[in-house]
C-alpha cells in the first residue's frame, strides 16, 4: 500500500471525528499558555536512539549547523550575546558549545518559567558568563528595563543577537528588526530565523481558521503579515533598505537561505495540536483544533500531509510543510 493510501484510511471520517474528540477533550478548558505548552510538547519528543534532537521537528536540525558555524566564525574572546524570546533554554544547549570561553549571555523572554529554566541552563556552562535577564515581550521591553532599573539594552553592544522563531510574537515586525539591529556593534550580527508562515502548516491553518470564523480583517491583516516578513528576510533587500534608513549613521549586509523543514507526529492528533505552535496559540478558541481536523481530512495536498517512508528516525510519522527562512543580518558600519 503506498502512502496515498495509507493517507486516504487515515483521513476517514470515523478518524477524523475521533482526533477531534481526542484535541478537544485534551485541549478544552486550558489557558492559552497550557494549549501552547501541551502542543508545544510534540515537538520536543525525543529521539530514543539519539540521532535526532527531537521527533516533532527538522527545524533545528537544519538550521542549528547554520548557526554554530556563524558563531564559531563571529565571537572573539569576551564577547556579549543576547537571545531574544530564548525560551526555556533548549535551542541554546545545542548552541553553546560553539560559544568561546568568556562570552557574557543575556536574555528576554515574556514567559517568567522559561526564563528561569533558561538561567538554570546557562549556569550549567563553567566557561559562558550570565549577562542581564528580561522577563517580559520584547514590545514592552524599554518601559520594563527603566522600571526596574536595569541596563538599556542599547547601552551594550553585542557581537550576536538571537531571534530564534520569535518574530511572529511583535506587534510591529519592521520596528523590532531595526530596534534589534541597532542592538549591534559594529561587525556584530542579528540572527532571525522564522517559518515562512505564507506556505507553513501554521500558517495555512490560522487562515483557515479565519475563514471559518468569517474574520477578513483578521485573514488579510495576516496575508500582509507573511509577504511582509517574507519580502524583509528574503534576499531582496527590503530590510537592509529600512535599517539604512532608520538607523542612522549605521550599514548593514544581509544573506538568506530558505530551508524546506517540516513537523512530524506519531498520530492524526499530534498533527492537529500542532497548530497551535505559532500565531493559533494566541487564539483562544479551540475551534481551531476543529478547523485543523477538517483542513487536514478535506485539503491534505495544501499542507503536503504526508506518511514517512524512508528510513531514518521518523520513518513512519506523518508531516507537513513547515518552510523556514534563516537570515543573518551583519553591522558594517
Amino acid at each position: 500500500m503506498d502512502s496515498a493510501e495509507l493517507i486516504n484510511r487515515l483521513l476517514s471520517a470515523a478518524r477524523v471525528e475521533e482526533a477531534k474528540d481526542q484535541v478537544l477533550n485534551e485541549f478544552s478548558g486550558l489557558d492559552l499558555a497550557q494549549q501552547y505548552r501541551n502542543a508545544f510538547a510534540r515537538l520536543l519528543k525525543p529521539d530514543p536512539l539519539a540521532r535526532v534532537d527531537m521527533l516533532g521537528t527538522d527545524q533545528r536540525d537544519r538550521f542549528v549547523p547554520v548557526v554554530r558555524e556563524h558563531l564559531q566564525k563571529k565571537l572573539g574572546l569576551s564577547d556579549h550575546v543576547l537571545d531574544i524570546g530564548g525560551g526555556d533554554g533548549q535551542t541554546f544547549s545545542l548552541l553553546a558549545d560553539a560559544l568561546p570561553a568568556g562570552t557574557t549571555v543575556s536574555l528576554e523572554e515574556p514567559n517568567k518559567k522559561y526564563a528561569e529554566r533558561y538561567w538554570e541552563c546557562l549556569g550549567g556552562y563553567e566557561t559562558l558568563l550570565p549577562g542581564d535577564r528580561w522577563d517580559c515581550g520584547f514590545d514592552d521591553w524599554q518601559s520594563y528595563c527603566q522600571t526596574e532599573a536595569k541596563p538599556s539594552p542599547q547601552s551594550v553592544g553585542y557581537a550576536v543577537v538571537l531571534s530564534i522563531h520569535m518574530a511572529y510574537f511583535v506587534d510591529n515586525v519592521v520596528q523590532a528588526l531595526v530596534d534589534m539591529a541597532n542592538l549591534l556593534k559594529v561587525g556584530g550580527s542579528l540572527i532571525i530565523i522564522v517559518a515562512d508562515e505564507a506556505d507553513a502548516y501554521t500558517g495555512h491553518m490560522l487562515r483557515a481558521y479565519y475563514s471559518a470564523t468569517e474574520n477578513k480583517l483578521g485573514l488579510e491583516e495576516n496575508l500582509r503579515l507573511c509577504k511582509q516578513r517574507r519580502d524583509l528576510l528574503s534576499d531582496k533587500a527590503l530590510l537592509i533598505e529600512e535599517l539604512n534608513r532608520l538607523c542612522a549613521g549605521k550599514q548593514f549586509v544581509l544573506q538568506s537561505q530558505n530551508q524546506p523543514s517540516r513537523l512530524y507526529g506519531h498520530s492524526l492528533v499530534d498533527m492537529v495540536a500542532l497548530c497551535n505552535i505559532a500565531e493559533l496559540a494566541d487564539i483562544d478558541d479551540v475551534k481551531k483544533f476543529e478547523v485543523a481536523a477538517t483542513e487536514l481530512s478535506t485539503n491534505p495536498e495544501l499542507y503536503d500531509l504526508t506518511i514517512e517512508t524512508d528510513s531514518g528516525p521518523r520513518y513512519g510519522m506523518l508531516s507537513v510543510k513547515q518552510p523556514q527562512i534563516v537570515t543573518i543580518v551583519t553591522r558594517k558600519a
